[in-house]
């Protein structure tokens, strides 16, 4: 079963970098081309940690983790960014590290959850900051 959900969260991701020349080009629009870089990597990642539990390569999702984290942590510092931005970043750092941990400890189900958390994370701040505006533009429609 864990092995299904596996593949079927693969084949989703598989489909990001088909999409990322679009994603790449609406970004010139929204935010500067680092953040835009930074959130490529992000979904690179976490497409990586998705393969490599096919695999139960945990020593790969674990190092993965490691450069999510440590890219998450370092955006969090970040002055220019509003506040709840840095706060959502360090969670995704803290959730990151967690995952790494759960990686390094061989414990597939918990991997699978921190998994689930990080991609929560990142969608709910997508969702509640980033998207806002253009919801209420296409409500309004």
């Amino acid at each position: 079963m864990r092995k299904l959900i596996a593949i079927a969260i693969v084949l989703a991701f598989g489909f990001m970098p088909m999409l990322s020349g679009t994603v790449q080009a609406e970004g010139k629009q929204h935010a500067a081309k680092p953040v835009w870089q930074g959130m490529i990597a992000n979904l690179t990642d976490m497409q990586g940690i998705i393969a490599a539990l096919l695999v139960f390569d945990m020593a790969r999702v674990a190092n993965i983790a490691d450069q999510l984290a440590g890219r998450e942590k370092y955006v969090s510092t970040l002055e220019f960014l509003p506040g709840e931005v840095r706060k959502r970043h360090g969670k995704v750092g803290d959730l990151a590290t967690e995952l790494a941990e759960a990686a390094r400890a061989g414990d597939e189900n918990a991997v699978a959850m921190k998994v689930s958390a990080v991609l929560m994370e990142c969608s709910s701040c997508h969702y509640t900051l980033r998207d806002a505006e253009r919801r209420k533009e296409m409500e309004n429609k």
